[in-house]
């Protein structure tokens, strides 16, 4: 540094301070590179304060100039004692002029020092180096910089852009901390911080927010970061009402969301018109057409609702209280319903709920209920599909569900579903350019399933080289479709031919073709027979073998319409009897511990025409979305047989008890949380 400065001396010495430029430089520019720190003297290297890179070179500046000044009035003394000697040697010698010569020469290397002194006054030190100074070249500006190695610089500039995590304090709502970082960070050169999330304990995004850049004190800038906040979300509660519920005008939703726990305590009061009301803690009456109330309520955030379902059954006046059973209500865990039917017993009257229970009620005709679902989802009322669709076959493919049904041509129709309860037609199974050359007309009973990587229908329909009805099947890579026949019938019999088709896998990996023989088309038996199926789904194995006869009174003239699951140790086997357009068509189940047979009937069967539904039966029973079997079926209206709308489709739990399945409260009509 001395080098430097004395060469100012070098080249035209003393006179350089005298210059009018230099000390007018000095006196500006002195003065505006002191920074004002809280009043205090400062020593560089004295100080122990932690400084940035913009304040450690501001303070270079005030040292340098500082020491220039120092040197000026060092300078001028020694200026003066140069100039007095010349001046009065040139008075007496006759060299005056030489004063002058030095004198230009100086003002000329002043305007130049100080024109070099404003360029590197307003120059920045990119990338946060330090600026230090070295030797200074005729054109170069005395401030360089320091390198840094590439490690030390990838260091520094992660500094700039470091954002402090915060240890979580857990009984403690929303903390923040204050960090100081050695580089400054200024928020107009930072980039966009990307949005932090706040997450609740059940995995919802509550809150979504930036880090924020905050601007301090000049000394220092931070970086402060919101910590996540572990206080519960607000308490939410979604109250869904049953499909009897009397909307006021306007209203189309049959769901209220509050920001606010509600609670019902089950009780249905019936008014002198014969309606019934509920009335929430939040002051709401809803009314219900009918004596039965029905509300589900779920609760989100802190609401501290219950973590699994549970069913309030709330009993009208009328009912017999057992034994030191004062309340008026009774709780059960799960999902309980209630088919409408009121069974009369001598004076008094009963009915049977889905969970088995068999509450009494004083006088005929007098079964009353009310039912609060919490903690168990939305609410669903029968049909789930409102128009003719007869023969639904589903299937579940991951968390997904396709349904198909019976139509007058190859277009079998498909529908998807995420609940089974709402239905949205998307295409159809086969195109004109996939349509099964071999058939002709009458396309019936088709079902979908997913055999390894591909997708298969299985369908009967007429041949067209006999009329006679056979059994189809094409293939596809989506469950989408459009699906390709094979372009010949799968089974094949003689007059009046074989329809229902449906495929089963059994858990040691065996593939079954099941089918109806259709003999009562031509007053014949129908029995029910099953196949070995090929890996691919595509061809048969061996010999069929009949496993299915009807046998009972209830099954009239016919089976059909097979179902196979794989429960406890059985292989359970589905089936409807009796004539389609009937009210006494039904559901009946058998049992075997292989697919081959042999069956054992339960007996009576365990759906039948109920309330607003005649004739069901012709279904499938698949996992609901809550891992719990679920029937899906078709049924008349009840006074509609072979009427407008035609079979609509109806969905409902089953249960098991005793090793065998029941369905108690179906078909039903009242509405009852999502399967």
């Amino acid at each position: 540094m001395s080098s430097h400065w004395m060469s100012l001396f070098d080249v035209g010495g003393a006179p350089i301070c005298f210059s009018p430029l230099a000390l007018a430089y000095v006196e500006h520019f002195g003065s505006a590179f002191v920074p004002e720190i809280r009043g205090e003297s400062f020593d560089l290297h004295q100080s122990s304060l932690r400084l940035d890179g913009s304040i450690r070179q501001e303070l270079t500046y005030i040292v340098h100039f500082r020491m220039y000044t120092s040197l000026c009035v060092c300078a001028i003394l020694v200026f003066t004692l140069k100039m007095l000697i010349p001046v009065a040697l040139s008075l007496l010698r006759g060299v005056y002029m030489l004063f002058w010569k030095r004198l230009v020469v100086g003002i000329a290397l002043s305007a130049m020092l100080g024109a070099v002194f404003v360029s590197c006054a307003d120059q920045s030190t990119p990338d946060g180096r330090e600026p230090v100074h070295d030797g200074m070249s005729s054109m170069e500006c005395g401030v360089g910089y320091l390198e840094k190695s590439p490690e030390e610089q990838v260091k520094q500039d992660d500094a700039a852009e470091q954002v402090v995590d915060v240890p979580q304090t857990p009984d403690k709502g929303i903390e923040s901390t204050v960090e100081d970082v050695t580089e400054t960070v200024s928020e107009r050169d930072r980039p966009d911080e990307p949005a932090r999330e706040v997450v609740s304990s059940d995995g919802g995004l509550v809150e979504s927010f930036p880090e924020r850049i905050v601007e301090k004190a000049p000394e220092q800038n931070v970086v402060e970061k919101q910590v996540q906040d572990t206080t519960p979300p607000s308490c939410q509660t979604t109250i869904t009402y049953g499909s009897t519920w009397m909307k006021p005008a306007g209203r189309t939703s049959y769901v209220d969301v509050v920001k606010d726990r509600v609670t019902w305590d089950g009780k249905c009061t019936v008014d002198s018109s014969g309606n019934g009301y509920a009335t929430l803690s939040n002051g709401w009456k809803p009314y219900f057409k009918g004596k039965t109330c029905v509300i589900a309520l779920q609760y989100k955030g802190s609401c501290n609702g219950p973590k699994n379902c549970v069913t309030r059954v709330t009993y009208g006046g009328a009912w017999m209280h057992g034994p030191n059973h004062s309340a008026q209500y009774d709780d059960a865990g799960g999902v309980v319903t209630w088919d409408g039917k009121c069974i009369n017993d001598g004076s008094d009257s009963y009915a049977i709920l889905s969970n088995g229970w068999k509450p009494y009620f004083k006088g005929k005709n007098a079964c009353q209920f009310s039912f609060r679902y919490a903690g168990c989802g939305g609410l669903y009322a029968n049909p789930v599909y409102p128009t003719n669709c007869p023969d639904p076959g589903v299937l579940k493919d991951g968390a997904r569900y396709y349904m198909s049904c019976t139509s007058g041509n190859y277009r079998y129709p498909i529908y998807t579903s995420t609940d089974l309860v709402h239905w949205t037609k998307k295409t159809t199974a086969f195109t004109t350019a996939s349509n099964p050359s071999w058939a002709s007309k009458d396309f019936w009973a088709p079902e979908l399933h997913k055999i390894g990587n591909r997708y298969l229908i299985y369908y009967s329909a007429r041949r067209k080289v006999n009329g006679v009805f056979a059994i189809g099947v094409g293939w596809s890579t989506k469950p989408l479709g459009p699906y390709k026949d094979i372009g010949k019938p799968l089974i094949t019999e003689p007059a009046p031919g074989v329809i229902d088709a449906h495929y089963f896998k059994a858990s040691n990996g065996k593939h079954y073709v099941l089918w109806k023989v259709d003999g009562n088309a031509v007053g014949k038996s129908t029995p029910i027979k099953i196949q070995e199926l090929a890996k691919d789904g595509l061809s048969v194995i061996g010999k069929p073998k009949t496993i299915l006869r009807n046998t009972l009174s209830w099954e009239g003239s016919l089976v059909e319409g097979a179902w196979m699951i794989q429960q406890g140790g059985y292989f359970y086997l589905f089936y409807s009897a009796n004539g389609y357009a009937s009210s006494r068509y039904a559901v009946g189940v058998a049992r075997a511990t292989s697919p081959m047979g042999t069956y054992q009937k339960k007996g009576a069967p365990i759906l039948v025409s109920k309330g607003s539904w005649a004739g069901p039966g012709h279904g499938s029973v698949v996992k609901g979305p809550s891992g719990s079997w679920v029937h899906v079926y078709h049924s008349w209206y009840s006074g509609k047989i072979k009427q407008s709308p035609g079979r609509v489709v109806l969905v409902d739990r089953l249960q098991f008890s005793g090793g065998w399945p029941l369905m108690r409260s179906a078909p039903s009509s009242l509405s009852q949380p999502l399967p």
